[in-house]
């Protein structure tokens, strides 16, 4: 018992000794972080040039400052240029906090996290429906393609990303053009990766999404893909492109609701959709113009064994005076190797006399 005794203790002074060395090395680590930090300020135009030779295109930071908060460095970039002429973008801020053990550990550079802050874009769609991405110069000389599965190793480099108070314009045929504001991203990398969005619409409405994966580092078309989208009560009609409606003149469309979605390996397997539009007015080609009101409808999408299978539960809406619903709509596809696909559907309490104008109008 004696010798059980003096060991306890002499455990308990190395204990007591090893956890004062860590607090004397975590003291002196931050002091020095404090102490050198500041320093990065002066550093700025080797930053400059070494980011010039990674990008191969023009770089100006206007104001670099380092700062330490807890046991991590900040490094602020103010006032960041890139690129030159029409193709320059302008950050108000960037925030790098570099991942120091992390960056021990892999030997090689790794961010904890990334911030951009005030960037500007526009997305604008040309007469024969071509979209092109302005505000972001091209990387190096010539064409840079966009290989997936790099890119997806690239981020794995940094564990937060976000993007933060910036704007996307958005420029559409024979369309005014209007503005996303306010847009606010953050992804997080790991061995799940999470996609978090918010931003205002041009009427001021704010739109929430939530985007999950299980990227596949070999083939990202092997990915799982969980998506949730919260999208407020507008009015679409003025923002849909022509390609999209086609020849349906949308002269109000206000609605709202909630999307789910899960996709595996490209192919959906599970969906689900609550909306509610309070009013839609619109034609076909040059027929008589119709109008809904207060249409609601959960719709349920799912891949089994012989197929997908959707249904469409209590769908109502107001025609008038009348209100129609309410419906449930079933959809099934069944697969046959010879015959390929076949759809079957199916109602239930469904009355198509209120339905008249709309069919005349179609």
């Amino acid at each position: 018992m004696a010798r059980l005794g003096d060991w306890l203790v002499t455990l308990q002074r190395w204990a007591f000794g090893l956890c004062a060395l860590l607090l004397v090395l975590a003291a002196l680590y931050v002091s020095l972080g404090r102490e050198l930090v500041p320093w990065v300020a002066d550093y700025r135009a080797a930053l400059e040039e070494h980011a010039r030779q990674a990008l191969g295109l023009p770089l100006r930071i206007g104001n670099l400052e380092g700062r330490w908060e807890r046991f991590s460095p900040l490094i602020y970039a103010h006032d960041v240029e890139i690129g030159e002429g029409d193709e320059r973008v302008r950050l108000e801020r960037i925030l790098v906090v570099p991942d120091i053990w992390g960056s021990l550990l892999e030997r090689q550079p790794r961010l904890a996290s990334l911030t951009l802050q005030g960037l500007s874009l526009t997305l604008h769609q040309d007469g024969d429906g071509a979209w092109r991405l302005e505000g972001i110069p091209k990387l190096g000389q010539g064409d840079w393609p966009l290989d997936p599965n790099r890119a997806l190793a690239q981020l794995g480099r940094i564990a937060r990303l976000s993007l933060l108070d910036s704007r996307l314009s958005i420029e559409l045929p024979d369309t005014e053009p209007f503005s996303l504001t306010g847009i606010n991203l953050s992804l997080q990398s790991g061995s799940r990766q999470r996609l978090d969005g918010r931003f205002s619409l041009p009427d001021g409405q704010p739109l929430a999404f939530s985007l999950r994966t299980r990227l596949d580092g070999e083939d990202w078309r092997r990915s799982a893909v969980e998506l949730y989208a919260s999208l407020p009560q507008s009015d679409w009609a003025a923002w849909l492109p022509a390609g999209l409606t086609r020849d349906w003149h949308l002269r109000e469309l206000r609605a709202g609701g909630e999307l789910w979605l899960r996709l595996e390996r490209a192919r959906l397997q599970h969906g689900v959709l609550r909306l509610h539009a309070p009013r839609i007015a619109g034609a076909y080609a040059g027929r008589p113009e119709v109008a809904l009101a207060d249409l609601s409808l959960t719709a349920y999408i799912d891949e089994g064994r012989d197929g997908l299978r959707a249904l469409v539960d209590s769908l109502a809406v107001s025609l008038g005076e009348t209100r129609w619903g309410e419906v449930r709509l079933s959809l099934r596809e069944q697969r046959d190797a010879e015959s390929g696909s076949r759809w079957r559907l199916s109602a239930d309490r469904l009355h198509l006399t209120p339905l008249l104008p709309v069919v005349r109008a179609l």
